[in-house]
């Protein structure tokens, strides 16, 4: 069993759920680039917005430091403990357990299963936290020789300036004196290597408010996190992180694929590069995993500084052609039987990295060569700093990351302006910034007219092939036709052979890359204008663009799947729902994204969910036998003699494309299409509605986002199931129950207010206070704080007496306003009860008691009036 396993197994035998890595892109979190840490995905538990999913969780959370103030970037490779990507694993309770117990678990997991000596372990405790001390010496007999006090820098941990915080208890693992500082005074706190920290404990007790003050939390929480490849070292008996196993499948075959053995490298800047690649190599892999992409802006453009910057090391050690996408299979293998995203993402991971690679082979040597230019001439003038105009240069025209630049420029003994740099950028966005549409609408289309005027033509690929090499014919910027562009523009562009799919037929247009000789273009549209003619809406990610350039035309595979299974559903929804609900059953509209499909259809009356679940079990059954969709061009006549379905008011050219789904389903249609109808794996719908008078609307999922979508109603029924305490195929019954409760309750209350009246009489004034005071029958005590309730808004300031008898049954209440905080209704209360022969209590501001003598609550009453006349 891995060491990643066996923490997962060891705290599921206490009792906690595993629960599965969230995904590197925080889902919900605009505060967050990634994911960086194993709380993330429990941040709205924490802050009181979200349900656990169990009091007791544990995760192996993989995370990404490479960006904004959790960047370790620069220091990766240079140091043996520096990582991008890192796996944390975490033990959290959400009010269940606390200090005594976490501590105690975490002990006995590097104890009893880790066997690490004792003798080289090591804890800390924030130098208030008594209690976590005494845990220590007096609960698991450690040395108080071994417990050090540090202060809030090292030792306390909050979520921001308010929410949730604590002071923190960490353990530490002695690599002995000859690691680190080597000093004779070295101990836990210095800055060296010697004693590392691998396991973190937050006690969450506090909730921190905007003006400095703390209260105590309601449920104390504990978030722990034990860093996978730290932890590994230390049982490795090492002291670097990339000697370990989870990098030894990356080294081995990356010295297949370079002239470096990292094993027999000399700590050279040789054995740095290898060690960049082999980090950023799994930062790279599970981020496209995650589904970001390499780009200009936001996440994107984190992942290509990544890329690139491993690119550049790989020239280092001589790193074959695409090394990289080759070298990702090491990292999909390695770590694929856990994370099973790598391997259904193993095509499109290493395609990208390929793809990212050919691009930056376009740039990097012109870039190179103006960089070290610049070096020699500040080497000439004695300069140590690259002026920032010259660096946003590199970033513009030639794709250069800022990081790539300074790690040269560092290299040489020199540094970057970083200020400069980002003034330039800022400049630069502001001249450029504006509609990414640019033309559009009769715009274009006038500017398209004049082009078929002048005998302009295009051909769609898109039904072969994904990706061509063709010119770029026509630019459009602004509302104008230009003969360039350069990075950041928005424009528009048109060539003569395109692989995009044009917007059309409720399917919308393809996404994707056009590159050339030093440029690149994110297309983000593609729509079909006048004469078929393709338009394809983009911003210049880098470099600059002219028209005739060569370009290579690729359309984003993954997208074009998704957008190909849903319009096929779409189809196999369409046939079904004719068997279903009748050939009265005509399309009026539909949308078919990579996404979701949405299809519009004449029906009167909502479908009921029997109809629904026999049109889904048509559909299915379709896709489980798997036949081949037949795609054919022919004349509209033979087409509709066929049994062709068209859209009604859709306007057909003499010849057609019909698409056939064996006996099921055969549709007039030029979208896009899965080969085999297996290919679109599953399909859920989820969503059954009125758009306007006859007209019903479907809407739903195919693959893998209709898995997704079942998984979560599968969570969402265990959380309720668990929650309500029944089992899951008695949920409906108890939920109905707690309905007819509620709605019996409310009745109930209506009853009891009608009964229940105040006056001005029963007002009375007692040691200057309002305090209206009530003795009553009532058939459900529940129903008193209600009434409390009510007179307390009657009477705005003051207190409310309630006593209640029902049956042998005895009752008081006390409510007071809040601005009487000098009054402790618990206190009142507790003593009156000994009169009603039983005990109570609760808060300042609210308390209630309840006994066996209701005789005696009159007395009771007056207790209490006496003490509020004397207070």
């Amino acid at each position: 069993m891995n060491l990643r396993q066996q923490f997962l197994r060891y705290f599921e035998s206490k009792n906690h759920m595993i629960l599965p890595s969230s995904s590197l892109v925080p889902q919900g979190d605009p505060t967050l680039l990634f994911t960086n840490a194993g709380m993330n995905q429990f941040k709205d538990v924490f802050l009181g917005g979200e349900k656990a999913p169990s009091p007791r969780v544990v995760t192996a959370q993989k995370c990404v430091r490479a960006g904004g103030k959790h960047n370790d970037l620069e220091n990766v490779g240079r140091t043996g403990r520096h990582h991008t990507f890192f796996e944390m694993l975490g033990n959290f309770s959400f009010g269940d357990y606390f200090k005594e117990e976490a501590i105690a678990l975490a002990w006995e997991f590097v104890v009893k299963e880790l066997n690490l000596p004792l003798d080289r372990l090591y804890v800390t405790v924030h130098h208030s936290d008594d209690e976590a001390f005494g845990i220590w010496s007096n609960k698991i007999n450690l040395d108080p020789k071994r417990i050090t006090r540090l202060g809030d820098k090292d030792n306390f941990w909050s979520m921001g300036a308010t929410g949730p915080c604590g002071p923190c208890s960490e353990i530490f693992f002695d690599q002995g004196p000859n690691v680190g500082c080597q000093k004779p005074d070295c101990k836990v706190g210095c800055d060296c290597d010697r004693f590392v920290e691998f396991w973190n404990m937050v006690f969450m007790e506090f909730l921190a408010h905007a003006d400095g003050s703390r209260e105590n939390l309601p449920k104390p929480s504990i978030d722990t996190g034990m860093g996978l490849e730290r932890i590994t070292s230390i049982l490795s008996g090492v002291t670097q992180n990339y000697d370990t196993s989870l990098f030894s499948p990356i080294f081995d075959a990356l010295s297949e694929l370079s002239q470096v053995d990292y094993r027999k490298e000399a700590q050279t800047e040789k054995k740095i590069s290898a060690r960049v690649i082999a980090d950023h190599i799994r930062a790279m892999s599970f981020l496209i995993a995650d589904g970001v992409r390499p780009s200009k802006e936001g996440r994107g453009y984190v992942l290509r500084r990544i890329m690139r910057r491993a690119m550049r090391h790989g020239r280092n050690i001589s790193l074959q052609n695409q090394g990289l996408s080759k070298l990702s299979l090491s990292v999909i293998q390695a770590y694929g039987e856990h994370y099973q995203e790598l391997i259904s993402h193993k095509d499109l991971i290493q395609s990208e990295i390929a793809l990212e690679e050919e691009r930056f082979e376009l740039t990097v040597d012109r870039g190179l060569s103006l960089l070290y230019s610049e070096i020699s001439k500040m080497k000439e003038n004695q300069q140590e700093t690259l002026e920032g105009p010259v660096a946003f240069q590199l970033y513009d025209t030639y794709g250069f990351p800022i990081d790539l630049t300074a790690d040269v420029l560092r290299e040489n003994h020199m540094f970057v302006d970083q200020k400069g740099f980002d003034q330039a950028f800022a400049q630069h966005k502001e001249k450029a910034r504006g509609s990414w549409k640019g033309a559009q609408g009769k715009e274009i289309e006038s500017f398209v007219n004049k082009w078929l005027g002048e005998g302009f033509q295009n051909t769609f690929l898109g039904y072969e092939v994904l990706e061509n090499a063709a010119p770029i014919l026509h630019i459009l910027k602004d509302q104008q036709e230009v003969e360039q562009a350069q990075a950041d523009d928005s424009i528009v562009i048109f060539t003569d052979q395109s692989p995009f799919y044009g917007e059309s037929g409720g399917q919308v247009g393809d996404v994707g890359n056009v590159y050339g000789e030093g440029f690149e273009i994110d297309i983000i549209d593609t729509q079909k204008c006048t004469g078929d003619i393709i338009a394809h809406y983009g911003r210049v990610s880098f470099g600059r663009v002219c028209v005739s350039s060569m370009a290579t035309w690729k359309v984003d595979l993954q997208s074009r799947k998704n957008t190909a299974q849903n319009h096929s559903a779409t189809h196999l929804i369409h046939s079904a729902l004719k068997q279903v609900l009748g050939d009265h059953v005509v399309q009026k509209g539909s949308l078919v994204s990579p996404q979701r499909l949405r299809f519009d259809f004449t029906h009167d009356a909502p479908i009921s969910d029997r109809e629904l679940f026999e049109i889904e079990s048509l559909v299915n059954q379709e896709i489980w036998n798997s036949v081949k969709v037949e795609k054919q061009v022919m004349p509209i006549d033979k087409a509709m003699a066929s049994g062709a379905i068209g859209m009604f008011g859709e306007k057909y050219g003499s010849e057609v494309r019909v698409v056939t789904m064996g006996s099921f389903s055969k549709e007039l249609c030029g979208g896009t299409h899965v080969d085999r109808i297996g290919d679109i794996g599953f399909c859920k719908i989820i969503k059954e509605s009125s758009v306007s008078q006859g007209i019903r609307r479907i809407e739903a999922l195919t693959s893998t986002q209709a898995l997704q979508y079942v998984f979560d109603l599968y969570q969402n029924q265990n959380r309720l199931s668990e929650t309500l305490g029944v089992s899951k195929d008695k949920l409906s019954q108890r939920v109905e129950k707690m309905l007819q409760q509620q709605k019996d309750f409310k009745k109930k209350l209506s009853s009891v207010g009608a009964q229940v009246s105040f006056d001005q009489n029963q007002i009375e004034n007692l040691g200057g206070l309002q305090v209206l005071v009530q003795e009553i029958d009532v058939e459900d005590p529940k129903t008193l704080r209600e009434i409390a309730d009510r007179a307390l808004e009657k009477i705005k300031e003051g207190v409310v007496l309630i006593g209640a008898k029902n049956q042998d049954k005895a009752f008081l209440l006390v409510k007071r306003s809040a601005n009487l905080k000098e009054l402790h209704a618990g206190k009142l209360v507790q003593e009156a009860a000994k009169l009603i022969g039983g005990s109570g209590g609760g808060r300042p501001d609210f308390a209630q008691a309840g006994g066996t003598q209701p005789e005696n609550l009159s007395k009771a009453i007056d207790q209490i009036k006496q003490a509020l006349a004397q207070n």
